[in-house]
């Protein structure tokens, strides 16, 4: 029987704590984790990777969360990519631009490991590629 390939994330988000803060719950056995500290860098890695999802964070300075997600859904090979948004505050303007660029949802730091996984197993299943 083959073993079907660990489901492959990318997180882009300025601070390398939550980046150690994923990979100790996305071990080895439950996924691939990458990390990009910027938009751009986050992008061109989406590009040679190609996810299964991104995890944004939505603060991230001199950056724009919303144009970023646009960017991400205006490369051909991206645009089905679930964009999950973390954050440290969740405003309703920013959150309705957001959700109109494409990200699926946006969650408050720290996103709490059962709904994340929730969140994760959700998009998973759907065919994104």
């Amino acid at each position: 029987m083959v073993t079907p390939p660990l489901p492959l994330i990318l997180l882009i988000d300025d601070d390398p704590d939550e980046y150690l803060i994923l990979s100790l719950f996305f071990t080895h056995d439950i996924a691939r984790l990458h990390w990009a500290s910027q938009p751009i860098a986050g992008i061109k890695k989406a590009e040679l990777i190609r996810p299964d999802i991104i995890i944004l964070d939505q603060y991230i300075p001199g950056f724009d969360a919303i144009e970023t997600v646009k960017q991400i859904k205006a490369v051909k090979p991206l645009r089905n990519i679930p964009v999950l948004i973390s954050t440290g505050t969740i405003h309703p303007t920013v959150k309705t631009g957001l959700l109109d660029a494409g990200a699926i949802n946006l969650q408050e730091k720290p996103i709490p490991v059962g709904i994340l996984n929730n969140i994760i197993s959700l998009h998973l299943c759907t065919p994104g590629k």
